[in-house]
């Protein structure tokens, strides 16, 4: 893919190993050298393996930068199960070069279509939630974005200067090499002066995602030693303030979890507790309730709403109908799996405070199935605690049943939910109607289904990389300067009816009719949404053109609205403490 841009001569290739196990390097070293054989420039193809994994992936990086920090400008790394198209590495790295100021640069990484049905669920709500997540994150952290660990454009020198981790005091878990080093690097790379940027857009970047909730467990557990790690950095001298806040943002998102699993707890103790003579505040439960559930799903309200209102976008998930039936299923998943890993990473929580950890080992992407004697194996906890919940409200106040249902259904489901998701079966089911279908799904160059490293796999992202390039230069659409033209006589009508002692005040129209400026804007108001509007009438009917209407009020309503409750609020706030 690099190559077909015509600037492949310009970069190098260096697969950077860090595995122990003499079959898996044996294999390694074969397709490297069939990929040398098939190139037609070999010299650009490098393989090195550590014999010491010393600070795992980051102590691997650091030992290339410190070996060929002078030999190149730029390094864009690639996990193993990651992929970037050729034209995506060229926009990254020719931002870099016009902008001296940025260090690293990223855009938005999604999922690499994959034929298991558990990673289709998560990767179809990550899809459209992590774009407006991302954007809103991206416009607060401004030069001070986050580090993913991949896929970004990084400016070498910088990044080798200073960037290089320290070694934490005490011992592991908590102590010793950094796990999780991607933040940590961005933090470094900030203080020295360099920006870190995202671009909130999907730019042909992929990783593959876990294949089960076993494996995505693993992974999560993973990341949580990584940012628990963050503790004895906040202290860092010289980071700025929001790099000082993203690392205590990492720390938190581990942390809610066991809050959360504490929350339930307590709740249920609270039938063994003699009742008490003020009635439960249900308004401010239902609303905290309320407020939460709307915090946690708006990014992903708001990526459905964005793809329904762009008819191309539409098309790329199969459709409206398409897309809000996957939009259900995704959510009964998420409201199945958020407890179970809740519960996973709180119980991990406790036994880290012991010295406890995970093994920092090899991730399974290409998924097999799950043996229910595995899923027991790792899920029973989460189901012991649904049987308990279960009873303890059954034998003290079923009343509760209903709001505890959500909670103590997905404990008891855990194992079979675990053992369904993962079957090949399902996953081949929902490709073939289309459940959950995500952008590139047809693709073979991003699909989830392996290919050989050294076979052309990008035709298709080349093309794709092409007509993205076309329609970013398209003209776009000139200015009609007749809305321009009534928008001017409107507000010279309101300067002249506001400016006293004026005689032209006698001339405007409220003094010859029933109307005034206001209608103008009334007929500018509809002149504009006939110029956003009409084409969809053209082009998708009459149903469709009503419906992006609709959507339109519904959302300036509720901005509207919120608005007033913001402004309301403040007023009362104010007159109550002053």
């Amino acid at each position: 893919s690099v190559d077909a841009t015509g600037y492949g001569h310009m970069f190098w290739f260096h697969v950077l190993s860090d595995t122990s196990n003499p079959d898996v390097a044996r294999e390694e070293e074969r397709l490297i050298d069939l990929w040398r054989q098939r190139d037609i420039t070999p010299d650009r193809i490098h393989y090195r393996r550590r014999t010491d994994n010393t600070g795992f992936k980051a102590g691997n990086i650091a030992e290339f930068c410190d070996s060929y920090g002078d030999a190149y400008d730029f390094f864009i790394p690639l996990d193993a199960d990651s992929l970037m198209s050729g034209p995506a590495i060229l926009r990254l790295i020719r931002c870099l070069q016009a902008h001296p100021e940025i260090g690293l640069l990223q855009g938005l990484v999604v999922g690499r279509p994959s034929d298991s049905f558990f990673t289709r669920v998560f990767q179809f709500g990550m899809r459209h939630g992590m774009r407006s997540y991302t954007a809103g994150s991206a416009w607060w952290q401004g030069d001070c974005g986050p580090f993913w660990g991949h896929n970004a454009a990084i400016r070498m020198q910088a990044f080798r200067d200073y960037c290089q981790l320290p070694v934490l005091p005490g011992k592991a878990p908590l102590g010793g090499h950094i796990l999780s080093h991607d933040q940590v690097e961005a933090v470094l790379m900030r203080r020295a002066g360099y920006e870190c940027r995202v671009v909130a857009e999907e730019d042909e970047s992929f990783e593959e995602n876990p294949p089960s909730l076993q494996d995505f467990i693993k992974r999560d557990l993973r990341w949580c030693q990584g940012n628990m790690q963050y503790l004895k950095l906040l202290d860092m001298p010289g980071i700025k303030p929001v790099s000082r806040l993203q690392l205590a943002l990492a720390i938190l998102m581990y942390v809610g979890a066991p809050g959360w699993m504490a929350l339930i707890i307590f709740g249920a103790a609270q039938v063994f507790m003699p009742g008490g003579t003020e009635p439960f505040p249900a308004t401010l439960g239902l609303t905290l309730f309320a407020t939460v559930m709307t915090m946690t799903f708006m990014p992903k309200i708001m990526g459905v709403l964005d793809t329904l209102l762009s008819p191309a976008k539409r098309r790329t998930y199969g459709g409206a109908a398409a897309l809000l039936w996957g939009t259900f299923v995704e959510l009964i998943f998420s409201a199945l799996m958020a407890p179970l890993i809740g519960f996973a990473v709180s119980r991990f929580m406790i036994g880290l405070a012991f010295g406890k950890r995970v093994a920092w080992e090899a991730q399974i992407r290409v998924g097999g199935g799950l043996a229910w004697s595995d899923a027991v194996r790792g899920l029973w906890p989460q189901t012991l605690a649904g049987v308990a919940i279960l009873s303890v409200f059954w034998w003290k106040m079923q009343s509760v049943l209903p709001w505890a249902a959500p909670i103590f259904v997905a404990f008891l489901c855990a194992i079979p939910f675990a053992v369904v998701t993962a079957l090949p079966s399902l996953g081949r089911a929902s490709q073939r109607v289309g459940m959950c279908r995500i952008p590139h799904s047809g693709s073979t160059a991003v699909s989830g289904r392996r290919q050989p490293p050294v076979d052309d796999q990008t035709g298709k992202l080349t093309q794709m990389s092409q007509s993205k390039v076309t329609a970013i230069g398209t003209p776009p659409r000139k200015r009609d300067v007749r809305l321009d033209f009534f928008r001017g006589i409107a507000m010279l009508i309101i300067f002249m009816a506001h400016v006293p002692l004026n005689r032209w005040q006698n001339f405007i129209p409220a003094n010859f009719g029933p109307s005034d400026a206001t209608e103008m804007f009334v007929f500018c108001s509809g002149f504009a949404s006939a110029l956003a509007f009409g084409s969809l009438y053209k082009t998708h009917g009459f149903l469709m053109g009503t419906s992006r209407i609709g959507l339109r009020c519904f959302q300036v309503y509720w901005a509207h609205l919120a608005m007033f409750i913001t402004i309301a609020t403040v007023v009362i706030i104010g007159t109550n403490v002053m």
